[in-house]
């Protein structure tokens, strides 16, 4: 399209006269009718999870996943049987703070300020003490059949 300028100066637009020759075939391939039928016939998929896309780009995220937890497992028993208890220990320790503080976060904004001065360190030893003393024994055996042997 072209702007001319008109009496009053004001831009002016010229059409030509082969319309058809300014529209662009955007057409989603070599046959849209295929498509279209497609997209409005009964083999469509009733789930997301049937479709080919899904199952390409799942396949590839489960393929990252397993190598990933390949890798855990192969650090974890390269590791000596120390070495191996103690990432337990701080697992369990981690777990259990980190439950403590989610479940202080619940209600702390309604407790008095000298309550939750009070409580907060409180909870977190506690927590860790749990973590420590309680869970970390109970990991250690159940995880016993997996852990090197001294």
């Amino acid at each position: 399209m072209s702007f001319g300028k008109s009496k009053g100066d004001k831009p002016q637009r010229s059409r030509s006269k082969n319309f058809d020759d300014q529209i662009i075939d955007a057409s989603p391939g070599d046959n849209p009718q295929e498509m279209a039928m497609s997209a409005n016939s009964s083999a469509r998929p009733a789930n997301i999870r049937e479709t080919k896309a899904w199952k390409n780009v799942s396949g590839g995220i489960k393929g990252i996943w397993g190598s990933y937890v390949q890798t855990l497992v192969n650090a974890f028993s390269r590791m000596n049987r120390d070495e191996q208890i103690d990432l337990i220990i701080k697992g369990s320790q981690i777990v259990t703070i980190g439950v403590a503080v989610v479940g202080l976060g619940l209600f702390y904004y309604f407790l008095n300020v000298t309550i939750r001065v009070l409580i907060t360190p409180a909870l977190l030893v506690g927590a860790w003490f749990l973590g420590t003393k309680v869970v970390a024994p109970v990991m250690i055996e159940r995880l016993n059949q997996y852990l090197n042997e001294e």
